[in-house]
C-alpha cells in the first residue's frame, strides 16, 4: 500500500492452467491467440461492515440525545416523560435497522442520508407535540441531523475517528457546565423532595373528606 495505490504479486499453478504450453523461456511460442485472465479489486468494507462500525458509536448519538432533555427539562422546567425518553431512544436505535436495510439496495451513503432525514423528521414531527411548538421539534430535529452528520465524518476518518469523537464529547460537556453553571442543584433537590409530601397531604385530606 502507499500513495498512490497498492501492488500485489500472486503465484498459479501451471495444473491450473494451460500457459506453459504457449510459452518458453518467457517467451510465445505461437501467434495464436494467448489465453488472458484478470483481476478484480474486491472492495474489503461492504455496508455490513461500515454499519457495525456505525453502531459502535450509537451510544455517542443516543447519549446525547438523552443529555439534550435532560438540559432541557434543568433550564425550563418542562418535565419529560421516561415513556418519551424510550420511544425516541427506540427511534434512534431504529436508525440503524433502517440504514442496514436501504443500505442493501441503494449503497451505504445514500441510504445514510435518507435514514438520517427519516429518523430526524419522525422524531421532529414527535417532539413538536412533546415540546409543545414547532420551533423546539425542529431545532431537536435539525440537532440529530448535526449529530447523524459528525458520526458521518467519524466513519470516513480512520486515523483521526478518537481525536474527533473525543472533540464532540469535550464540547458536549462544556457546553452543558456553561449553560449550568448558575443552577442551584441543592435547591431543585428539595423542591423535588417537597413535591411528594404536598401529594401525600392532597390525598390525606382527599381521604379525610371521603370518610
Amino acid at each position: 500500500m502507499g500513495e498512490k495505490g497498492f501492488t500485489a504479486s500472486w503465484q498459479s499453478s501451471w495444473f491450473a492452467n494451460n500457459l506453459n504450453t504457449r510459452f518458453y523461456d518467457g517467451l510465445p511460442i505461437d501467434d495464436q491467440r494467448l489465453p488472458a485472465f484478470s483481476v478484480s479489486v474486491a472492495n474489503p468494507v461492504d455496508q455490513y461492515q461500515l454499519t457495525d462500525r456505525a453502531i459502535k458509536y450509537a451510544i455517542l448519538l443516543i447519549g446525547l440525545t438523552f443529555m439534550s432533555f435532560f438540559l432541557l427539562e434543568t433550564l425550563t422546567g418542562l418535565r419529560v416523560h421516561p415513556m418519551q425518553y424510550l420511544l425516541v431512544g427506540l427511534s434512534l436505535i431504529m436508525f440503524y435497522l433502517v440504514l442496514l436495510a436501504i443500505s442493501e439496495h441503494i449503497g451505504f451513503n445514500a441510504a445514510w442520508l435518507l435514514a438520517s432525514l427519516v429518523c430526524a423528521g419522525i422524531n421532529g414531527i414527535y417532539l413538536k407535540a412533546v415540546l409543545s411548538g414547532w420551533k423546539a421539534g425542529g431545532m431537536f430535529a435539525l440537532g440529530l441531523l448535526a449529530l447523524d452528520a459528525v458520526l458521518w465524518q467519524l466513519l470516513q476518518s480512520e486515523d483521526s475517528a478518537l481525536l474527533l469523537g473525543t472533540g464532540v464529547l469535550f464540547a458536549a460537556l462544556a457546553a452543558i457546565m456553561l449553560l449550568t453553571r448558575h443552577i442551584d442543584w441543592y435547591g431543585m433537590s428539595k423542591k423535588g423532595l417537597a413535591k411528594p409530601e404536598g401529594d401525600l397531604s392532597q390525598q390525606a385530606e382527599r381521604l379525610r373528606l371521603w370518610k
